[in-house]
């Protein structure tokens, strides 16, 4: 669905013009994007040292998710070509998490082992054969 086409569905379903419409999902990107990259400093321990870490503010969207930036740490890396190690400074990125019943829509079936613990009885199961055979070895 592009930007246009959600314009349209959501003028359509809430009966109003297609320029508040795309007047509202403008402002709503601006202050999600505003908040995300808003800085905020915090004091972290790593190792022996404290280090202060700018982040950015949660965007907490029910039965959407969250928006948030992370602060990816500073690492070796090496360059496949010539087999060089490098360091790789740190860096923000933009990181969402779905929210639950987000991920039920995404993928319909995947909560019913959580709520069945099919496998775990899978796993005893496995258990239980090996057990029978250590004890049929030292007969």
């Amino acid at each position: 669905m592009t930007s246009g086409e959600l314009v349209e569905a959501l003028a359509a379903k809430e009966k109003i013009s297609k320029n508040k419409t795309r007047s509202i999902i403008k402002s709503l990107v601006q202050i999600i994007l505003g908040e995300v990259k808003f800085k905020e400093a915090k004091n972290i321990q790593q190792g022996n040292e404290k280090v202060t870490v700018e982040t950015g503010r949660q965007v907490s969207i029910a039965g959407l998710g969250i928006f948030e930036t992370m602060v990816r740490q500073a690492r070796s890396a090496r360059n496949p070509q010539t087999g060089e190690t490098l360091t790789v400074p740190s860096k923000r990125v933009p990181k969402f998490r779905p929210s639950k019943s987000f991920k039920e829509i995404v993928s319909p079936g995947r909560r019913v082992w959580a709520e069945g613990h099919e496998p775990l009885k899978k796993a005893k199961k496995k258990v239980a054969k090996k057990s029978a055979r250590r004890s049929k070895k030292t007969l």
